[in-house]
């Protein structure tokens, strides 16, 4: 009996020690499954690769120090023309800008406008938007001597800021101002009847072609109404033979008064005004 009861509770020993090693093998199995489940919900972490300084993986982690800002395009600055300034056509003006960057070296200068259809066209005829070239490769000293062109309306001075290697910089555009026609001549027709009472009034620039038309010479003086240099041409008097004109050049603003000094009938009172 002793030995029946003795080799029972071995068995029942070994099966308890069973049960329990068992059971450790679930808890480690199933903390196991556990971990490896609570890896698999949470977010993955990233790593750098190697030899790089971007990470691996889609998450991006930006490195501190790494960001670069656009350079900024150095300033350019159209002084003249003005909006609304009036530049006549054939005559000198100065363009201006200012650009202080030592990086721009050279300016390429245009001028922009707009060509109009005429009242009566072709059906092909298109209001468009076109460029002229005035200068290349100007040195960026500041101004530029232009002889104004005739061109479309709506002008508008455009300047291209340009590096030493030829690069682009900047560009700049000006206000709208106005282009007048070229200087006129005015023909003043002299000795055709007796009595020449005429105004002619010009502009700044204009010109005043006296046209013997009579029989005898003319001998014409000038005398200023107003404080005003003289015209070159007209500081002495002007002999006028029969047939044959004379062209004076007013670039003086002010008012003259031209007569002859055997004919008392003959005046003419020119006034010049600013085309401004």
């Amino acid at each position: 009996m002793k030995e029946e009861r003795a080799g029972f509770l071995n068995v029942l020993a070994g099966v308890v020690a069973a049960i329990v090693a068992l059971g450790v093998v679930s808890i480690y199995v199933a903390r196991n499954v556990a971990f490896q489940n609570k890896g698999a919900n949470s977010q993955p972490t990233s790593h750098l690769g190697a030899g790089t300084n971007e990470p691996s993986g889609d998450s991006k982690i930006p490195l501190q120090g790494s960001g670069e800002q656009e350079p900024t395009a150095p300033v350019i600055k159209i002084l003249f023309p003005r909006k609304g300034e009036k530049w006549r056509a054939g005559s000198i003006h100065r363009i201006q800008w200012e650009a202080p960057s030592e990086k721009i070296r050279t300016v390429n200068i245009s001028i922009e406008f707009t060509v109009l259809c005429p009242e009566i066209a072709s059906s092909d005829c298109k209001t468009e938007r076109k460029s002229l070239e005035i200068a290349r490769d100007v040195q960026n000293s500041g101004s530029y001597d232009w002889e104004v062109r005739q061109v479309g309306s709506h002008p508008k001075i455009h300047i291209k800021a340009l590096s030493e290697s030829g690069e682009v910089l900047s560009r700049v555009t000006s206000d709208e101002f106005e282009i007048l026609p070229p200087p006129q001549t005015v023909v003043v027709e002299i000795g055709s009847t007796d009595v020449v009472p005429a105004t002619v009034h010009l502009l700044k620039g204009d010109a005043v072609r006296f046209l013997n038309k009579g029989k005898r010479e003319l001998h014409l003086v000038a005398a200023a109404l107003t404080k005003t240099p003289t015209p070159s041409g007209l500081e002495a008097p002007i002999t006028i033979p029969p047939g044959e004109s004379y062209a004076v050049t007013f670039p003086y603003l002010g008012e003259w008064e031209i007569s002859d000094r055997l004919n008392p009938n003959i005046k003419v009172s020119i006034s010049v005004r600013s085309v401004e």
